[in-house]
């Protein structure tokens, strides 16, 4: 008797995680986190490179102590598209990825879509490029202005798929569109 119940019982687990994986994250301000180390994820304000861009970067430990007058948290705006699609903005200048590292960039430099997806109930995220070839990820943690990477993400074995920190951010609305 106890199996008939846990027969029936799993594959309802499994849809309710299933669908809470698939909430899309709302048109909206929020701040950044890895997952790895909670460190604010920002673009890089010590100076803009070639052509106006700016790495996106782990920002140090003590940001926000540091800015406390000056600065708030990064601003990120989440854009929805179509289907699962999504346009990031930081600090209102677009996301891409360029020679394997995420960059905000002046608007003419055009927008990257993202695919962001949720995992597990109020889990964190993974943000892939829209052909799904790289995600971001957080690759020196020790580093306080290490650069987000765009490169292939790696996959713990399990069911569900799991992914590691490194590759895992979280979103924290601050202001809905």
């Amino acid at each position: 008797m106890w199996c008939k119940y846990t027969v029936t019982l799993l594959p309802a687990f499994l849809l309710i995680t299933y669908i809470h994986a698939a909430i899309a994250l709302k048109a909206g301000q929020y701040t950044i986190t890895s997952h790895l180390n909670s460190a604010l994820i920002g673009d890089d304000s010590r100076g803009d490179k070639n052509g106006g861009l700016k790495k996106v970067i782990l920002l140090p430990s003590n940001f926000l102590v540091q800015n406390i007058d000056a600065v708030a948290a990064p601003k990120w705006v989440v854009e929805p598209q179509d289907g699962d699609h999504y346009i990031v903005r930081v600090n209102g200048r677009p996301t891409l990825a360029i020679g394997g590292e995420l960059y905000s960039a002046p608007e003419t430099q055009g927008a990257e879509q993202w695919v962001i997806t949720q995992h597990g109930w109020k889990g964190p995220y993974t943000v892939e490029k829209a052909d799904k070839s790289g995600g971001w990820k957080v690759v020196d943690d020790l580093n306080p202005h290490g650069s987000i990477y765009v490169c292939p993400l790696g996959i713990l074995p399990g069911f569900p798929p799991r992914f590691p920190s490194s590759s895992l951010f979280d979103f924290t609305l601050v202001e809905a569109s």
